[in-house]
C-alpha cells in the first residue's frame, strides 16, 4: 500500500541477543547454531540488530540415546554448502547437547544435570548446575539456546527471559532475569 511505512523494532545489547539466539534455536530445532547481534553501533560497527555468524559454526547432530557428531559449517554466513570434516564426540551423552563459545560443549541429563564439556572432550565434564528438570523434553525444546558469546538463554515456565553464563571461579553457572512477558514467544 502506498503511504504505509511497516517499521520494524530495533532491539540491541541484551534483548537482541536474546531474541537471535531464542529464534535459532526455534528455527533449527533439533540443531545448535551459534549465532550473536552485533556490539551497539559505532562508526565502523553494523547496526546494533545485525546478525552475524561465526566463520566455522558448529552444528550437533544426536544419534540415538548418548551418541554425538559434530558438523563445522566452514560458511554459515553465506549458507553455501561448505563443511569441514565431521568430529565424532562418542557416546556418553544423555539428554541434550549444546554448542557454546570456546570450543565448549554443554550437556543437559534427564536427571536435571547441567555439565560443561571443555575442548569437544566429554573427559573434562564436570557439574554447573543442577535442578534442570523437564529441559530434555519437546516442550522446553525451543525455549533454550546459546549465543556465540557463551550465553545461555531461556524462557522458563514464569515466562521470564533469564540470561545465565559461566562463573570460571566458582565453575557454576549464574543468571539473571532480563525480562518478563515471554510467554507469547514460545
Amino acid at each position: 500500500m502506498r503511504g504505509t511505512e511497516v517499521r520494524r523494532p530495533r532491539l540491541s545489547g541484551r534483548a537482541g541477543r536474546a531474541i537471535a539466539a531464542l529464534l535459532t534455536a526455534t528455527a533449527t530445532a533439533t540443531l545448535a547454531v551459534a549465532i550473536t547481534t552485533a556490539a551497539p553501533a559505532q562508526a565502523s560497527t553494523p547496526p546494533a540488530n545485525a546478525v552475524s555468524c561465526l566463520p566455522d559454526v558448529p552444528v550437533l547432530a544426536k544419534l540415538g540415546a548418548e551418541s554425538v557428531r559434530m558438523y563445522r559449517h566452514a560458511d554459515a554466513a553465506s549458507g553455501s554448502a561448505g563443511w569441514n570434516p565431521m568430529i565424532d564426540l562418542g557416546t556418553g551423552f544423555p539428554g541434550r547437547v549444546f554448542a557454546s563459545a570456546g570450543r565448549v560443549l554443554y550437556n543437559l541429563r534427564p536427571n536435571g544435570e547441567f555439565y560443561r564439556i571443555e575442548n569437544y572432550d566429554k573427559a573434562t565434564a564436570f557439574k554447573v548446575s543442577e535442578g534442570w528438570f523437564g529441559w530434555d523434553l519437546a516442550a522446553f525444546r525451543n525455549r533454550i539456546a546459546f549465543d556465540s558469546a557463551g550465553d545461555l538463554w531461556t524462557v522458563q515456565d514464569d515466562n521470564q527471559l533469564r540470561r545465565s553464563w559461566y562463573n570460571a571461579t566458582t565453575k557454576r553457572l549464574e543468571g539473571e532475569v532480563i525480562e518478563a512477558g515471554w510467554g507469547a514467544s514460545t
